[in-house]
């Protein structure tokens, strides 16, 4: 998030110093992603870590998963939440709830490309995530993917906002752009929803996924350690959830070794580069139209909106799948 969540820093240094045993002498909030609150807090003699604080109720599997993956798959790719003086994974207060981690300094896959070799690494790791089977401590926990998302609700919802009513400022000029967009959105809407039912008659296989592999969660220490992050999204759904993130890739396909005898099924990758488009515009519209935020953040969120058209981005993306089903 751009901007700080409603609870108090000293209620979240209170959490940390009680839950965790931690000694805050400094706390600094950070302006990273996009569904959560993230902060840096520095300890001595314990060094610094990262916060990520969310609001609502906890998914468990996000944070868990994490922990039992480092040992079932034994990768060093996982970075497991430092656990409270109880043991537990997170901590909650009021409506939030935050887990803790090392705070880790380098750059992720998006702002400087991987190599080959760790472009290898994470096609390796996928291929074993995705031949875990079922994890029993948290199979029930886990979202199953049912092809029909809230996205494919909130969109639409997007599009009449723009449509039938009048807005100001920073909404008036999403309400022009959706308004030369309508019928391309509309069109993009019900695809997704055509494919969704092909995939929910055909029930393709389904595997523990990340959810949303996108670069910016691959992280590459300064030392060179290579990391998944940020788990949020972690589900029961097709290889395709994760492998549309790395159909160009071909050193990640050198690693998946599941390429062997798997071929990702391309109705069900044209459905998630679909999907993804309609998750943005619910996102961004939302942000815009209904968010009770600041007036930097609703521009950033304009911004993403309408980079979502841009030439080589999602929207095209989507099309491009669209023509290996032809």
């Amino acid at each position: 998030m751009l901007e700080r969540a409603s609870i108090d820093d000293s209620a979240i240094i209170t959490v940390l110093e009680k839950e965790y045993g931690l000694k805050i002498d400094n706390f600094e909030f950070l302006p990273v992603g996009a569904a959560g609150w993230s902060y840096r807090a520095e300890t001595a003699p314990q060094g610094r870590w990262f916060v990520k604080l969310r609001q609502g109720k906890v998914y468990p599997p996000a944070v868990e998963i994490p922990v039992v993956l480092r040992q079932s798959l034994k990768t060093e790719l996982l970075l497991p939440a430092l656990p409270t003086r109880q043991g537990d994974l997170w901590a909650e207060t009021a409506n939030f709830y935050l887990a803790v981690y090392p705070y880790l300094t380098g750059h992720n896959a998006m702002d400087l490309p991987l190599n080959d070799t760790n472009w290898q690494k994470i096609g390796r790791f996928f291929a074993g995530l995705h031949s875990a089977g079922k994890i029993p401590i948290l199979s029930d926990f886990l979202k199953v993917e049912k092809f029909n998302s809230d996205c494919q609700q909130i969109a639409p919802e997007v599009l009449n906002e723009a449509l039938h009513k009048n807005h100001e400022g920073v909404a008036l000029i999403l309400e022009k752009f959706i308004r030369e967009k309508a019928a391309e959105i509309t069109r993009i809407i019900a695809r997704t929803r055509q494919l969704g039912q092909i995939l929910r008659e055909k029930q393709p296989e389904m595997v523990l996924c990340h959810g949303d592999p996108n670069t910016s969660n691959i992280f590459v220490t300064e030392t060179g350690e290579l990391y998944v992050l940020d788990w949020d999204e972690v589900m029961l759904a097709p290889p395709e959830r994760d492998l549309m993130f790395f159909a160009n890739e071909k050193n990640f396909w050198q690693g998946y070794d599941r390429a062997e005898w798997f071929v990702p099924d391309r109705t069900t990758l044209a459905y998630y580069r679909y999907e993804w488009v309609v998750q943005e515009i619910a996102d961004f519209g939302e942000q815009v139209f209904w968010g009770d935020l600041t007036l930097p953040t609703k521009e950033d969120a304009l911004q993403k909106f309408r980079q979502l058209f841009n030439p080589g981005d999602v929207v095209e993306e989507a099309y491009q799948a669209e023509k290996f089903l032809i």
